[in-house]
């Protein structure tokens, strides 16, 4: 008999960063649950695109500023798709603002988004981990966490609050499951970015040039390969931006 296909589950996966990851992980073998928010034309066309690779996917609508959701996706997935063997938790809002101009809710939003919601996902699908005795959690962070930028306060805590969600689900979950980090650097510039900012953030690399969304789905597979002895770390994928 065949061995099982090993099931990932990909929040965001309909756009950017998220969808490379989930087609990578379709490469590498997994059959992919494909989390989205509001994307549902995308997320069907990453379904499509995996499906076409010879990999089974299936779309799971989820609005994660509604904590409820964490545990309701994480039935979902598992009654019709199967147990999760990896969790990626890819899915983010980006909202500017600083102080002098932030109400409760500016903070509070981003707060639910980023950190409340994936941490109740990574509980229940991460207690349903260990009882089978094996699985992988992985963060998706930001390479300026020790380098706040004052244009994203809400963003920056919430990011701030979901690394050492990490490093507690590394030890809550331990052995059994083991829970990492990535944190990009510029891979991905926001739409619009223009000519002359994307070379002021070329140049704040010490490779001489920006990443690309496959350099972090390269980190989520060197993580998940990585599985003898590598948890509670976070992987900077930033060409070196942090040491500048």
């Amino acid at each position: 008999m065949a061995d099982q296909a090993r099931i990932a589950l990909v929040t965001g996966a309909a756009r950017r960063v998220g969808r490379e990851i989930a087609l990578a992980l379709a490469r590498a073998g997994f059959d992919i649950a494909v989390h989205y928010g509001s994307s549902e034309q995308e997320a069907r066309d990453v379904v499509a695109q995996i499906e076409d690779s010879g990999r089974r996917a299936q779309a799971f609508q989820a609005n994660l500023d509604e904590t409820s959701s964490a545990v309701e996706l994480a039935r979902a997935v598992t009654d019709s798709f199967g147990p999760v063997d990896v969790l990626v938790l890819s899915a983010s809002s980006y909202p500017m603002g600083e102080v002098g101009s932030l109400a409760p809710e500016d903070l509070l939003a981003p707060l639910r988004v980023n950190l409340v919601t994936p941490f109740l996902l990574a509980q229940e699908i991460g207690l349903g981990m260990r009882m089978r005795g094996h699985g992988q959690i992985i963060t998706l962070l930001d390479w300026s966490l020790d380098r706040p930028d004052p244009r994203y306060i809400p963003y920056q805590i919430s990011k701030a609050g979901l690394r050492e969600a990490t490093f507690g689900l590394a030890r809550a979950l331990a052995p059994e499951v083991r829970v990492n980090g990535i944190a990009p650097g510029a891979v991905l510039l926001p739409e619009g970015t223009t000519d002359e900012r994307q070379e002021a953030v070329r140049r704040k690399t010490l490779v001489g040039h920006l990443g690309s969304p496959e350099d972090v789905a390269r980190a989520v597979l060197y993580l998940i390969d990585a599985e003898h002895f590598v948890t509670g770390t976070v992987l900077r994928v930033d060409g070196g931006r942090s040491l500048l």
